[in-house]
């Protein structure tokens, strides 16, 4: 029963927390506006006490600044910053493509092979969810191969704010589909040949490619401030 209801409880938060990065997303609250508790409490007809909790996890992702005696902040998102942090992400996962590279076994090989033939096998029919499902999936395998906790530690940290969750929403950008389903080939490839300098060049390039598009994709939607363009 306590398991349940805790269970709940975070769903709560998260729900609140997906609403208030759409509201950002959509321009509905942007940078330097005042958050309070109680109207998005009423809003969403629940107690203060999952919005609290909700601002607090968007404050620790970025989204959001705590204001002593005001509520919490809008942060603006500096496009400079969620370049460099795909830059850093992808620069963690190489290494941990070579990595996976030096240890793969017969296994391996046949779970990461099948998992790519599933990403394949995706098309514009197919739910979004799906598709980041497997990819997540792929390179979880990637990681439990390359055991290297630490460093794997680094790349799902980088996961956890760049950018600030936006990675939900890939599968509405132009092209990432696409991209999902055909660039893993090369480097399940050459992880499962022992290729340690090709499987770390293409996974860093992958994950800098995917920056790029969700970056342009912002673009687009003149998603950035001009003071927190850079």
């Amino acid at each position: 029963m306590e398991a349940q209801k805790f269970q709940r409880r975070e769903q709560l938060r998260h729900d609140i927390a997906s609403l208030l990065r759409r509201k950002i997303l959509s321009r509905q609250l942007r940078p330097g506006d005042i958050v309070r508790l109680r109207p998005i409490a009423i809003e969403m007809d629940v107690s203060v006490t999952p919005v609290r909790e909700a601002l607090l996890l968007l404050a620790q992702e970025g989204w959001m600044a705590q204001e002593p005696n005001r509520g919490f902040r809008v942060v603006g998102i500096r496009r400079s910053d969620t370049r460099d942090i795909y830059f850093m992400w992808g620069a963690a996962e190489g290494e941990i493509a070579a990595r996976a590279a030096r240890r793969v076994s017969g296994d391996d090989i046949v779970e990461l092979r099948d998992l790519d033939r599933q990403l394949k096998e995706t098309d514009s029919a197919t739910s979004g969810e799906l598709a980041l499902k497997l990819n997540a999936q792929l390179h979880e395998k990637v990681h439990q191969i390359a055991d290297s906790p630490k460093l794997t530690w680094f790349a799902e940290a980088a996961n956890r704010i760049v950018p600030f969750e936006l990675w939900l929403d890939f599968p509405d950008i132009p092209g990432w589909r696409v991209f999902n389903q055909t660039h893993h080939t090369r480097i399940v490839e050459q992880i499962v040949t022992g290729d340690e300098v090709g499987a770390e060049e293409s996974m860093r390039e992958h994950f800098v490619t995917t920056g790029d598009m969700l970056l342009e994709w912002l673009d687009s939607l003149d998603f950035w401030d001009q003071e927190t363009s850079l």
